[in-house]
């Protein structure tokens, strides 16, 4: 969740009172990154801090805003600013100030993307916190954006721009959104492209997820499992994304089966039973459509499932006789 709003300096404030300001430090120790020589003197202190009060002292909306001293001086950035949260707070006077201040700085920063950019963002929206390197490159597609750098360094690119997050973790840089940024995204996406271009980036991250969850299941049971466990682990908003939009019940079991082990080690359990039970009638209708087709060749027998009756890990017995049964 963002943080909670840090102190402001006010209008008299001299240059050494508003860089002691935590909403100042922060707002430099963000440009800093993007413009090193960045700093608040007698020129800039006023507009400045004039920003950090226009955002409410909000630690993301800050940030967002800090990110763009690369390309806008705090007095141009200042005026924008107001214009942009003027026309926002006009057209909504249904949320909250600091909410508006909030989505006000998000749209500020996204209109000021270029297109691949933009794309990548919205692509990237679909990721349950976090992500690593190799899943942007394997679900977010930027081959239609022309002049679209690889996925991966797309998003390198938004992370300057302050809209995405990099830490280092096993398995090289992890990548995060924060939830407003992400629903902001997502919203966007939604609005920009058609049902099957979803369809198809959701099949993406499932399938993506899906395959690299059995392999690290494998590896979870020979040498290095443990390190395979917190891997899997940290995975598990994705892998469970991946099984609630996969559009193949088959591939949706397969999503839950490869986490169980560590669910049930965790005694977590209780995460996947009404998922598996939902999966199970799907996978049910599935067999018997595909046995109706086949009946000809009398090999194939389909698994009653009584639905609410089987719970636990009596699930995964029968999730994996659907599969065998579904083909």
């Amino acid at each position: 969740l963002p943080a909670p709003p840090a102190p402001l300096p006010g209008q008299a404030a001299d240059v050494r009172t508003t860089v002691g300001y935590e909403s100042v430090q922060l707002f430099v120790d963000r440009a800093r990154e993007v413009k090193p020589e960045f700093a608040v003197a007698e020129d800039n202190a006023a507009d400045v801090a004039a920003i950090c009060r226009e955002l409410e002292g909000l630690p993301l909306a800050i940030e967002l805003a800090a990110a763009r001293v690369k390309i806008l001086a705090p007095a141009t950035m200042l005026k924008k600013l107001g214009q942009k949260f003027q026309l926002l707070r006009s057209a909504r006077q249904d949320s909250g100030r600091r909410q508006q201040t909030l989505v006000g700085a998000i749209d500020w920063s996204y209109e000021m993307l270029s297109g691949w950019e933009r794309s990548a963002l919205h692509q990237a929206s679909i990721f349950r916190e976090g992500f690593l390197g190799g899943a942007a490159e394997a679900v977010i597609d930027l081959s239609c954006v022309p002049g679209a750098p690889a996925p991966v360094e797309a998003v390198r690119a938004l992370v300057s721009r302050g809209l995405v997050a990099a830490a280092e973790a096993p398995g090289g840089a992890r990548f995060a959104i924060y939830r407003p940024i992400r629903e902001f995204a997502e919203a966007k996406w939604r609005e920009a492209v058609s049902p099957e271009e979803r369809a198809a980036l959701e099949g993406r991250h499932a399938a993506h997820y899906v395959a690299w969850a059995e392999s690290c299941e494998e590896r979870r049971h020979r040498h290095g499992g443990l390190e395979a466990s917190a891997e899997l682990e940290r995975e598990i908003p994705n892998i469970l994304a991946a099984h609630d939009r996969a559009r193949d019940p088959a591939l949706s079991a397969r999503a839950l089966l490869a986490i169980h082990g560590l669910l049930e080690e965790r005694s977590a359990l209780s995460l996947d039973t009404a998922r598996m039970e939902r999966t199970l009638a799907a996978l049910e209708a599935a067999a018997t459509l595909y046995a109706r087709r086949n009946k000809e060749a009398g090999e194939l027998y389909v698994v009653p499932v009584a639905s609410g009756l089987i719970a636990g890990e009596s699930l995964m017995g029968v999730a994996i006789a659907m599969l065998l049964v579904s083909g």
